[in-house]
């Protein structure tokens, strides 16, 4: 199976966006091995967002869950760059959308829970939302129209 030229792009920009994904969230997992509480150039309210009891997970820190998820997601757009299948398509949508659950989860803890903003939080949210919309866009031509009802 061949993909579109238009597919090819979104590939592309998935991949692209991945890679920016993984470099951010491999900064932040840095700064929380060394300690270090990077500078938000957008917003304040970093040092509260990363040092807060939510930035860990049974001692996992959530910047380097994505890390790993992001390497995921960049090998999995490669894949469907090299060899697009159903079967992989749909393993990069339900990854996108569990990212995007994910994502918003985040977004509404700094919002209503810390009332703090994390600049390279923001950054590692609107990546995840725009890694969604590309795999809908990828996967939509593989989707299959509901049956109409009798």
């Amino acid at each position: 199976m061949r993909l579109p030229t238009k597919h090819v792009v979104v590939c592309w920009s998935l991949i692209v966006l991945s890679f920016a994904g993984f470099l951010v969230s491999l900064y932040l997992t840095y700064a929380h091995f060394r300690n270090v509480l990077p500078r938000c150039y957008v917003t304040s309210g970093c040092d509260t967002v990363i040092t807060s009891r939510y930035s860990v997970i049974a001692g996992v820190p959530l910047a380097l869950i994505g890390t790993v998820g992001f390497v995921v997601m960049f090998y999995l757009a490669i894949a469907l760059l090299v060899s697009p299948g159903s079967r992989l398509m749909r393993a990069y949508e339900v990854l996108a959308y569990v990212g995007l659950l994910v994502a918003i989860c985040l977004f509404l803890l700094q919002a209503i829970v810390l009332r703090a903003f994390c600049s390279y939080c923001l950054a590692v949210e609107g990546i995840v939302l725009l890694l969604w919309v590309g795999s809908y866009v990828l996967t939509s031509r593989w989707r299959r129209p509901e049956a109409a009802a009798p």
